[in-house]
């Protein structure tokens, strides 16, 4: 059984035996939930009960795109549990920086990012404001383009201002379907869709991407190119390029000298961890590292949510019950 097995179970019996998911369980089954029991009546039940109307206002008026909201499965609502109650916590935030840190004491500050709407020390679906640093054809916070699952924006002790990125992982796993390869066609007619300057989709990646790669100096060239082919490498090169050109940049409210790339993945998500690439040899971590130059490398570290927040204090009563449910549902 797969570890995304196992967590669809687990959570359909949580949901009918439970509160954990408010009363979803007593909704009128719509022939949606019939048919797919990991799927919720009410998106709100999806989120631990003190975040919910304020993550959904915070989405809303920031323009935000929700990916399956109703999806007891999503690692955008797994990302919103564990870290949204934090973000207005600059002790919480410094405490998950602890975890990921080389030395707990590295981080001294963390500092609001700019918002439309409520800014706080954890930003989601960030995009790095109006400037396109990838020249990707839309600009739609949570899709359409590259977006960082949550950002953190702190202060190093060696006086440096860091860029904090966090990729959330919950049930994923991928395949070995080529993004460079892809070609799409007309439903009816069959024939290839070209864009305006007689692109394929994949074609037209390749032209987004590859002079960027060609320049970043925390990435290795040619493997980047071979590896980034295939998730999920083809998006950790997208954010890594999003993180090097909006320093590069000195993008406003987000000016930075470095930054730490923080990968969140279950540590029971075989599939996705231990997967061999047939292309590397390797497993997910060794093949992206192979892409990483010398300082990359110490910018990329992987951790799992269960340890993440490990730091964390519980001195309030929604931080107890917070950590309860983390452990219930996910942990």
């Amino acid at each position: 059984m797969t570890y995304k097995t196992r967590e669809r179970k687990k959570g359909i019996d949580l949901i009918v035996s439970t509160d954990l998911f408010g009363k979803d369980k007593e909704h009128t089954l719509s022939d949606k939930v019939k048919k797919n029991p990991h799927l919720l009546n009410n998106t709100r039940n999806n989120l631990f009960y003190a975040i919910g109307a304020d993550a959904e206002l915070y989405y809303q008026k920031n323009s935000i795109s929700w990916q399956g909201a109703d999806n007891i499965l999503s690692s955008q609502v797994a990302c919103l549990n564990h870290l949204f109650l934090m973000r207005h916590n600059k002790n919480a935030v410094l405490n998950l920086l602890k975890t990921v840190s080389d030395d707990p004491d590295n981080f001294v500050e963390v500092m609001d990012i700019p918002e439309a709407y409520d800014p706080g020390k954890i930003q989601f679906e960030a995009v790095g404001g109006k400037i396109n640093l990838l020249g990707e054809k839309r600009k739609s916070r949570g899709s359409f383009c590259t977006s960082i699952d949550a950002l953190i924006y702190a202060q190093h002790r060696n006086k440096k201002r860091y860029l904090v990125p966090i990729e959330w992982k919950y049930v994923e796993s991928y395949d070995e379907k080529g993004k460079f390869d892809e070609v799409k066609r007309d439903s009816v007619t069959g024939e290839v869709k070209r864009n305006r300057y007689g692109r394929t989709t994949g074609e037209e990646r390749r032209k987004r991407y590859y002079s960027l790669v060609e320049e970043c100096p925390y990435l290795k060239t040619d493997i980047t190119m071979y590896y980034s082919n295939y998730e999920p490498f083809y998006q950790l090169m997208r954010q890594t390029l999003w993180v090097w050109q909006t320093i590069r940049n000195k993008v406003a409210g987000f000016e930075a000298d470095d930054y730490l790339h923080i990968h969140v993945i279950p540590e029971e998500n075989h599939e996705l961890l231990n997967k061999q690439y047939s292309f590397s040899q390797k497993n997910m971590e060794q093949t992206w590292r192979e892409c990483l130059d010398h300082s990359g490398n110490c910018k990329y570290k992987i951790v799992s949510p269960k340890k993440l927040m490990s730091t964390q204090t519980q001195g309030t009563e929604e931080e107890k019950r917070l950590m309860e449910y983390l452990e219930r549902r996910y942990w």
